[in-house]
């Protein structure tokens, strides 16, 4: 009979808590247009020095703090001998990465913004018909102007990790990126 007193009451507090932190939780959607430097490939230089995509974020904002939910996007490289490969060969490596992000956000001033976090999944690369399955990893810090508690514009630079064969230290693609987020 005690056990049934612990699990309802157990139930009641938790139920409370949730109700409490209701008022807390923020969805949230950030696109984010990027330029990516990709100056790491396994040891050699396989990418020209600029690619392109960009990552899109969804989520919750949990107390105005913390942040996590979704993240995708989508990277195209362009291969260094693009110009000197055979007819029927990709000219670029294709990008698409899928998994969760988790971060920090901290409002110095009524205006601004600064976030930081990390992000990871799997992340389907394509070229010439073929397609790798590979885990992928970025961290990331942003600056950003507040118009007003639901829009911002943000400066945005991360370090992103696309793995080729392994979980960590052979990166298949790495670099810098560096975009506007809206």
């Amino acid at each position: 009979m005690c056990g049934v007193y612990k699990k309802s009451l157990l139930a009641i507090l938790l139920g409370g808590i949730l109700v409490c932190n209701l008022s807390a939780i923020e969805l949230t959607f950030k696109l984010t247009p990027s330029a990516f430097f990709p100056f790491l490939s396994s040891g050699e230089s396989k990418y020209s020095v600029l690619a392109y995509g960009g990552f899109a974020d969804t989520g919750v904002l949990l107390n105005d703090m913390f942040s996590v939910g979704p993240e995708f996007g989508a990277l195209f490289l362009p291969k260094q001998s693009a110009d000197k490969l055979e007819d029927g060969h990709d000219t670029m490596l294709m990008l698409f990465p899928f998994g969760l992000h988790a971060g920090v956000v901290f409002y110095p001033f009524s205006r601004l913004a600064l976030s930081a976090g990390i992000a990871g999944g799997v992340c389907i690369g394509s070229t010439n018909g073929l397609t790798h399955n590979a885990p992928w990893y970025r961290a990331y810090a942003e600056a950003a102007f507040r118009i007003n508690p639901q829009w911002e514009v943000a400066l945005n630079g991360s370090w992103f990790d696309y793995q080729y064969d392994s979980y960590w230290g052979n990166p298949g693609a790495a670099g810098l990126t560096a975009g506007v987020s809206v």
